[in-house]
């Protein structure tokens, strides 16, 4: 129960804003606004990034496992450019909404890779090993 207390202390300006977007979104569910699914999503990764940040609390409190910090930085990574790609789609009127993803895939891909090499390493393999592995 300590947990969602500190989770909620560390993360109560953030929740409020949460929880007055998701109020807004329900109060205003008759207006058939073309961009709301996409703000909902956005509640939700936002929700999402918030509980991801507070692992590294969690882990540092409780001495949790550090390894468990490489993927909460991953899916930081990958999520907060997610967010910034949505709302830039939701308010975009142009044709060109598909050039919003590039940015993100990249992001993706290289965090993905760092991630692959870091999980590697950590299990205690030399450099020549991740070479050999590498080129196969």
């Amino acid at each position: 129960m300590d947990v969602i207390f500190d989770y909620i202390e560390l993360n109560y300006i953030t929740l409020v804003i949460l929880v007055t977007t998701a109020g807004m979104m329900l109060t205003n569910r008759k207006h058939r606004i073309k961009e709301t699914r996409i703000i909902c999503v956005m509640t939700t990764i936002t929700f999402i990034i918030s509980i991801a940040e507070y692992v590294e609390v969690w882990a540092d409190t409780y001495n949790k496992n550090y390894r468990i910090l490489y993927y909460k930085t991953a899916i930081v990574y990958w999520l907060y450019p997610l967010v910034a790609a949505l709302l830039l789609y939701a308010i975009d009127k142009g044709k060109y909404k598909a050039l919003i993803a590039i940015p993100l895939l990249v992001d993706v891909v290289i965090t993905e890779e760092v991630l692959r090499l870091k999980a590697l390493i950590l299990t205690g393999l030399s450099m020549w090993e991740l070479r050999m592995l590498r080129t196969e």
